[in-house]
């Protein structure tokens, strides 16, 4: 679930929100352009906006209104407001609410003149902690509450403010935060300036104070939040104080036991590829996988890995380990991180610089120990392999070796998509299929930009495939996405991942994968989207190489939801990242092994995919169009687009069907392409992407 926060990137509202949050919501900054025109309160468990009474935008107001009257959470940060029996009037709209009859909560929108000489004020929350030295605008009064129904004090002022900060020590001017119910939502409103550092410096009271001099310990400013956040419905880390982002560790380039020769083929298409880069060799023909040289080929893998230099490419610099030199290659990549960190902060450097990726070559039949790789069992990932395989059944007939068998895993690295897309002379070296997975990501990415949060029990990995433009046209490309989602929903079924609770997992248009959580108030069935798909695309000669990304919530706990609470009783075994991965996987093999070998036709994968999708007969609104059009969903076309038919030409139309590219008039279909569009779900509206 995400919680947005209205403003710059830098803003300081998003790092104290990143602070109490992590790493139960991926907290991302929101622009008033994407409030007025994008399905942003999907999956949104929280808005934050900061100094409220200053939004303008008649859209994005309204947008924030419709999403807390239909049970949405909203916080304003450093604010004044007033609980009204009017409403607000004049020109040009302004954020308010109505919280009941004859009750508006009205934002006070006075201009801040000088933040430095604002007051302070010492601040508590219901259990007696004090924060003292929080910065106060005089502006941010809450007048009006004080014996309201259904008002809660939150946070207040520890000893009366100054004269300017409240007029009298009444029960409002006591309150320093309070949260009411507003339509089927809640709205929290802080008046203290919780962003903003104390002055002087903020001194907990003894009953908050730590022994611990820990950087990572969140600042008082964080504890006053939690009561905040706890109030708006928001299910905090249990021991804030002891989140750490992991640090990067070495990854492992590992094989199937079972499968000879695959580490030695890779290793050696590396050192053929690094050798003719530095003009060592003859010139490599960039269409093709590097080919091994007759030196290449009587060397053992540990001899390569010593032979690889350093390699530099686009985003990453590579430094190559044998398993032996394993334990120094976690120290080097706890010494590169520190480096890293150092180059990129620095402000003055306009060269770019690259990240470090240390990567331990694991001859054939040969893995890592489990203290190397505490958190994915790389011995059960393959056995469940094999086993998927077996009733996956099928025939991989356009790879050396089945999809899976070669894996790089690492516990911690930057992304795994990354690794694959932006590092091109790296990716061309590879001989694919290549998975690359982490236990966790520290920059993980999803479609449009969008982080990905990266949670313990998420499971993440990149698949790298490669194929020949004359087998597999680029306009059929667009069906990739379709192909794996529906490759992730089939496995969900199996029985070592959910088996018949399997079914309960569904697919969103164009590449999301959610799951059936129950029913809400009304009795209609309630999902919540459990993971995503990325695919790029990079062409070089005749061949075109598929980078495709997913994360799969497997074994989360509340509040983020994933496969494992979809088990009905607690006796039944969970679902393992091993198998799950394994299980999607091998199913996947098969799926792309026929896809290929049928030109790119989606056609006998389409009523399976329709079986799993989330949108059979959905009415929406499309506003891509002008004026917006009320239309029904029927399916994809053959080029991959999702196909409406306007409500009033009747019918539910074909699977594929012809018609015209737009419409309006009975009887014509409207096709629109998935990257261009964002199909918000909660409300049947499609938008085009911005």
């Amino acid at each position: 679930m995400n919680v947005l926060v209205y403003g710059a990137p830098d803003s300081p509202a998003l790092s104290l929100l990143r602070s109490a949050l992590l790493p139960h919501y991926a907290v991302q900054p929101v622009s008033a352009q994407a409030l007025a025109g994008q399905p942003w309160h999907v999956n949104c468990a929280l808005l934050v906006v900061p100094r409220p009474g200053e939004l303008s935008g008649g859209k994005a107001i309204s947008a924030i209104q419709s999403y807390v009257q239909n049970g949405g959470a909203f916080l304003g940060l450093s604010a004044g407001a007033t609980l009204s029996p009017t409403a607000a009037s004049g020109v040009d709209p302004v954020l308010q609410f109505y919280s009941r009859p004859g009750r508006y909560l009205r934002f006070d929108s006075a201009a801040r003149q000088d933040a430095s000489a604002d007051p302070t004020a010492d601040v508590e929350d219901l259990a007696g902690n004090v924060v003292r030295g929080v910065p106060l605008d005089p502006n941010n009064t809450l007048a009006g509450f004080a014996g309201e129904a259904g008002v809660q004090v939150v946070l207040r002022y520890a000893a009366p403010a100054s004269a300017d900060a409240r007029s009298a020590p009444s029960e409002d001017a006591c309150a320093a935060a309070i949260q009411l119910p507003v339509g089927a939502g809640r709205v929290a409103v802080v008046a203290p300036d919780l962003g903003s550092p104390s002055r002087p410096p903020a001194i907990p009271s003894a009953s908050t104070q730590s022994s611990s001099s820990d950087s990572t310990t969140p600042s008082p400013h964080v504890s006053l939040l939690h009561p905040v956040l706890a109030s708006l419905g928001l299910r905090l880390p249990d021991s804030p104080a002891a989140i750490t982002l992991p640090r990067p560790q070495p990854q492992f380039l590992t094989a199937n036991p079972g499968t000879a020769g695959v580490i030695s083929r890779i290793t050696r298409s590396l050192a053929v590829a690094q050798a003719e880069e530095q003009g060592k060799g003859a010139a490599h023909c960039k269409g093709a996988p590097a080919e091994t040289s007759k030196d290449a080929e009587d060397q053992t893998v540990d001899t390569l890995a010593s032979q690889l230099s350093v390699w530099e490419d686009s985003e990453d610099t590579f430094y190559f380990w044998p398993l032996a030199g394993a334990g120094d290659a976690v120290n080097a990549a706890q010494d590169s991180h520190g480096a890293d960190t150092e180059l990129k902060s620095d402000q003055d450097s306009q060269e770019k610089k690259a990240s470090h990726r240390h990567i331990v070559l694991c001859p054939d039949g040969a893995l890592p120990s489990r203290e190397l790789t505490p958190n994915f069992d790389l011995k059960a990932y393959y056995e469940a392999l094999e086993v998927a395989r077996g009733r996956a059944g099928g025939d991989n007939g356009v790879s050396p070796w089945p999809l899976g068998d070669a894996l790089i895993y690492g516990e911690a690295v930057t992304s795994t998509q990354t690794l694959l897309e932006r590092n091109p002379t790296f990716r061309w070296a590879l001989p694919p299929p290549i998975v690359s997975l982490a236990y966790a990501q520290l920059s993980g990415r999803g479609r449009g930009g969008n982080v990905w949060l990266s949670p313990a029990g998420c499971l993440q990995f990149s698949v790298l495939l490669r194929v020949p433009l004359s087998k597999l046209p680029a306009q059929k490309l667009v069906f990739v996405q379709y192909l794996f989602a529906l490759a992730v929903a089939e496995a969900c079924e199996e029985e070592g991942v959910l088996g018949r609770h399997g079914r309960k997992v569904r697919i969103k248009w164009p590449n999301d994968v959610y799951a059936e959580v129950g029913d809400d108030d009304r009795g209609q069935k309630q999902t919540k989207k459990i993971g995503g798909i990325l695919v790029n695309t990079g062409f070089n000669g005749p061949n075109a190489d598929v980078i495709i990304g997913s994360g799969l919530n497997v074994l989360n706990a509340p509040p983020i939801p994933s496969l494992a609470q979809l088990l009905p009783d607690s006796n039944i075994a969970p679902p393992t990242l091993e198998r799950t991965a394994a299980t999607i996987l091998a199913r996947f093999d098969v799926m792309w092994t026929q896809f290929v070998a049928g030109g790119g036709s989606f056609e006998p994968f389409l009523d399976r995919y329709l079986a799993r999708w989330l949108h059979s007969d959905q009415l929406v609104t499309i506003t891509t169009v002008d004026p917006p059009l009320r239309a029904r969903i029927v399916g994809i076309t053959e080029h991959g687009l999702l196909r409406a038919m306007p409500e009033s030409g009747g019918g539910i139309g074909g699977r594929y069907g012809a018609g015209s590219s737009r419409g309006g008039s009975e009887g014509q279909f409207i096709d629109l392409q998935p990257d261009g569009n964002s199909f918000d779900i909660m409300s049947g509206m499609i938008k085009a992407k911005r």
